[in-house]
């Protein structure tokens, strides 16, 4: 398996800031929850970071993130203070000192692969983990990573992704190999123990969100006999509904958002199909500006989302009539230049030598970027797809094997 992906990888790596081959793209977003101006992106070739609510984005490479190849962590923001938390396949790395220092924790646990971190309301981190040959399950850190303590949800054969987390209620995607097989199990104490649920699933499924109209259901993004579709399921019973199926071949449900009262959902496949309800899930029907949405993020009636650069024309945007209109707040050629740290960082020392590199793949038109810094205020157009073969050939073949391990792709 990591031959094939290696192989794949070798065939399209143009240059090291493209390191691990794939084509420039917005994964994830993840938002502060008490300082919403603070975000930070996951990206195909490393994070973006503002702290002015997309006024400014900096660069952090996977060299400080501490992480190579294809690997897509999933980030989270603590709330007080302001420290961000990336999943890895050696640890968890936080940073404390906004993206400048990335230090590995877990502890016992500390070579094991991270998949997914919730942060719960008293400050604890639940974290599941995927490791090969090692004991898997959901674990309970309530000193920031330093120790991890398993609950009551521990397997030697199962591994664990999508963690989803709402008050006390917690559900999680546990998975084995030959056959592939899934299963949900979820807890109603935030974490600390855990039931399985009767939920059948079909060929492959991506859980989204505990309904907050209705704790004891989840959405999910589920393939059915073939069939990609938008799917809300009961917990206790196994009864579950299909909202929508994706029309178009070979494409499903990547991006949702739900309001805080469950009356309106936004739902895209990342292919310009953006679909909307207004009545709880009972009916969608189209929005005024689909775009090809790699993911959601909501805060308050505000959505952000990862789009497609160069077919939207910005790589992160932000609406605040739920995908009616949309406000770029970031194109790749507008990145200001590695996150700013002080002399001896770890960004500093590793980020700053590439970013020429990324200035010249990406057309960044930055005082940081040689022989950059243009008008400000012409607002050119999106720079240019990226000629050859774009790394498209690598990331095909490689989701095709890792994509029962990642959650976000």
């Amino acid at each position: 398996m990591n031959r094939l992906v290696i192989a794949a990888t070798l065939l399209c790596l143009p240059a090291r800031a493209r390191a691990n081959g794939r084509f420039p793209d917005v994964v994830s977003l993840a938002i502060r929850a008490d300082e919403p101006s603070q975000m930070i992106a996951g990206t195909t070739f490393g994070a973006l970071l503002t702290l002015d609510g997309g006024e400014t984005w900096r660069w952090i490479c996977e060299d400080a993130l501490g992480f190579g190849g294809i690997w897509d962590p999933v980030f989270a923001i603590e709330p007080g203070t302001g420290a961000m938390i990336a999943t890895m396949p050696n640890g968890l790395a936080v940073s404390d000192d906004g993206g400048c220092t990335w230090t590995m924790r877990g502890g016992k646990k500390a070579e094991v692969w991270f998949m997914d971190v919730e942060i719960r309301d008293d400050g604890a981190w639940l974290l599941a983990t995927a490791t090969g040959g090692k004991q898997n399950g959901v674990y309970l850190s309530t000193d920031r990573g330093e120790t991890m303590e398993p609950t009551s949800l521990v397997s030697d054969v199962d591994f664990f992704r999508d963690l989803l987390l709402r008050g006390d209620r917690a559900t999680v995607v546990g998975y084995r190999y030959s056959p592939i097989e899934y299963t949900i199990h979820e807890s109603t104490d935030g974490g600390e123990s855990w039931s399985d649920t009767p939920i059948a699933i079909g060929e492959a499924v991506e859980p989204f969100a505990i309904d907050p109209a209705d704790s004891g259901r989840i959405y999910m993004a589920e393939d059915v006999d073939g069939h990609w579709g938008l799917d809300r399921a009961t917990t206790s019973t196994g009864d579950r509904s299909r909202l929508f199926e994706v029309d178009l071949v070979g494409s499903r449900v990547r991006a949702f958002a739900i309001s805080d009262d469950g009356g309106t959902i936004l739902a895209g496949s990342g292919r310009s199909d953006v679909r909307r309800s207004t009545d709880g899930g009972a009916s969608f029907g189209p929005v005024e500006t689909p775009i090809a949405a790699r993911c959601f993020a909501r805060t308050g009636d505000v959505v952000h989302a990862c789009a497609d650069n160069w077919e939207d024309g910005f790589a992160i945007g932000r609406s605040e009539d739920w995908s009616d209109s949309w406000t770029g707040l970031l194109r790749f050629d507008e990145i200001a230049g590695p996150v700013e740290c002080p002399e001896g960082s770890e960004v500093e020392e590793l980020c700053a030598p590439l970013f020429p590199t990324l200035c010249k793949q990406l057309a960044i038109d930055s005082d940081e970027c040689p022989g950059g810094g243009g008008d400000a205020d012409a607002s050119p157009a999106p720079a240019p797809r990226p000629d050859g073969c774009g790394c498209n050939a690598a990331p095909a073949l490689a989701f095709a094997i890792l994509g029962v391990l990642r959650r976000r792709r």
